[in-house]
């Protein structure tokens, strides 16, 4: 028995043949698979056509959902207008029979006679209180209205923070047409940079200006700050007069600032008028006509004893500022309707 060895020439065949063997195969099995397709063809055609339908129908029943939601939206608002027309109309219900409840009573006082006899009651009481005031005197109205802030208003102070002089008197230039408590704010920190007219002179407006800018009128307070610090260091020594007219000699410093320094500081008997307290001594009776804040001041010093006066300054103020205010007064809130010339004339009116 002979063996055939293969050579190297005989392999490269060898595997040309392996390969057609393969690739026949293969044609084979691509032919069934032809044939399985041509088969499964028209089943996938139809799965096909469905699918694009269930698409179909899930796009329209999106769009009906949006649909929807609108016409919910809508109903929900509609259903809130109607809500609010409701209530409105129940508002409006509710007034007419609060309306026609007074009405009713109003006809069964015109009825029994009541509503005539509160009438003449109150201007039996109007009349009375009129016929008071005008008998009153000036000197009756200013010790009625001291006692009653004697008595009601024990402790009366400024409400501008401060620990010494200076600080005070930095205090009342910034307070000018700005509140007590804006300037508390501002001047912590200023007077911790700034302690003394000493420290003060020495620097600038630009630079106070940074630490006052949300004041009235920084530009202007600024110069008059720094021209009082050096004022007060060049001519009186760094310390504060107690006199009125050296005080109005600063910078920055006018009658109505020198009478706060003098009052507050040195318990000296000085009426400093400001807005409140020119307003209300005239809605009150205790000027008559004055025509400005000098006039007003001369008037109260005249009649409110001297140890009273720094205590009326702030009794005044204070009242004016909180009960007495300007644009609607709080009369039913005032201890001074009784003494009270405004309010005699407003129950007149």
């Amino acid at each position: 028995m002979q063996r055939i060895f293969k050579t190297r020439d005989q392999e490269p065949r060898i595997k040309s043949i392996e390969q057609r063997v393969k690739n026949k195969e293969q044609r084979a099995k691509n032919k069934e698979q032809r044939a399985k397709n041509k088969e499964y063809g028209p089943r996938n055609t139809k799965r096909l056509t469905i699918n694009a339908e269930h698409r179909t129908q899930n796009t329209e029943h999106r769009t009906q959902n949006t649909e929807h939601k609108t016409q919910n939206t809508e109903h929900g608002t509609r259903n809130a207008e109607h809500g609010t027309r409701n209530t409105e109309h129940g508002t409006q219900n509710t007034k007419h029979g609060t309306r026609n409840t007074e009405h009713g009573t109003q006809n069964t006082e015109r009825r029994t006679g009541t509503r005539n006899t509160k009438r003449r009651t109150q201007n039996t009481e109007h009349r009375t209180r009129n016929a008071k005031l005008q008998t009153m005197t000036t000197t009756q109205r200013y010790k009625n209205i001291l006692s009653w802030f004697n008595e009601n208003v024990p402790i009366a102070e400024t409400e501008l923070m401060y620990t010494d002089p200076f600080g005070l008197l930095v205090a009342v230039i910034l307070s000018a047409q700005c509140t007590d408590k804006r300037v508390n704010i501002i001047t912590p920190a200023l007077l911790a940079d700034f302690p003394t007219p000493e420290v003060m002179a020495v620097t600038t407006p630009e630079v106070i200006f940074e630490y006052i800018r949300s004041v009235t009128y920084p530009n202007s307070k600024a110069r008059h700050l720094v021209g009082m610090a050096k004022k007060l260091v060049t001519d009186f020594g760094g310390k504060v007069p107690d006199d009125t007219d050296m005080l109005q000699t600063l910078p920055g410093v006018g009658r109505k600032t020198a009478n706060v320094i003098a009052s507050v500081v040195f318990h000296k008997p000085a009426m400093a008028v400001d807005t409140h307290v020119f307003r209300i001594s005239e809605r009150l009776g205790l000027t008559t006509g004055s025509k400005n804040p000098l006039q007003t001041e001369l008037e109260l010093i005249k009649h409110i004893p001297k140890k009273l006066i720094p205590k009326a300054h702030h009794w005044l103020i204070l009242h004016g500022r909180y009960i007495c205010v300007a644009r609607k007064p709080k009369c039913e809130e005032c201890g001074l309707r009784e003494w009270c010339r405004y309010y005699a004339g407003k129950l007149i009116g």
